[in-house]
């Protein structure tokens, strides 16, 4: 059946040319038949080199899975101290929030105590300044009327200023936003002309 449809082109074809074409087309093919034959000595070798390259491919994976597997357990070991760390400090921030409070309210509850010791206390000295200075006033004021009056008069019947006058004259010496009572004042001035 192919003769059939190439007998058009074969007719034509001298029998030289026809046997040109033969000798090259065996040639062709005894050429193809020696490069299959050392191909096929050569197919173990392809092989072994192939093997080589898989095995070298599959070391080479291991390599970087092990190298990622190492880094990727100190990135977990670093991440587990610095969750250890900020534990640390954030008890440490809530220790120190607990201390500072207690000493905001350490010194607020000392000074309310210490502010009307320390006011009680100036209080007393300006108390005890005055007495030595009225005491003192007397006792010249005493000595004059003494030396006026001769030995007729004493001491002690030197007749004190009236509650009424005391309490005028301290009205007007008292400071703005004193907590001291009149009673307190007026008593122991009455204390210091008995």
């Amino acid at each position: 059946m192919h003769l059939e449809i190439a007998s058009a082109e074969l007719l034509r074809f001298s029998r030289e040319d026809f046997s040109e074409s033969q000798e090259i087309r065996r040639k062709e093919i005894r050429a193809n038949f020696q490069k299959m034959k050392a191909e096929g000595s050569n197919l173990p070798q392809l092989e072994e080199e192939l093997i080589k390259r898989r095995k070298e491919g599959l070391r080479h994976a291991q390599d970087v899975r092990e190298h990622y597997e190492s880094k990727l357990e100190c990135a977990n070991n670093l991440y587990m101290e610095l969750t250890a760390c900020m534990m640390q400090l954030e008890k440490r921030e809530q220790e120190l929030i607990k201390r500072e409070q207690q000493l905001t309210l350490y010194n607020k509850h000392r000074k309310s105590i210490v502010r009307p010791i320390i006011k009680a206390q100036e209080k007393l000295d300006r108390l005890g300044k005055k007495r030595t200075h009225r005491s003192g006033s007397e006792v010249t004021t005493s000595d004059s009327m003494k030396n006026t009056e001769g030995s007729m008069t004493t001491s002690s019947e030197l007749v004190p200023a009236s509650p009424t006058k005391m309490h005028a004259r301290k009205s007007r010496h008292r400071r703005n936003n004193s907590r001291g009572s009149m009673k307190d004042i007026t008593s122991a001035q009455i204390s210091i002309y008995i």
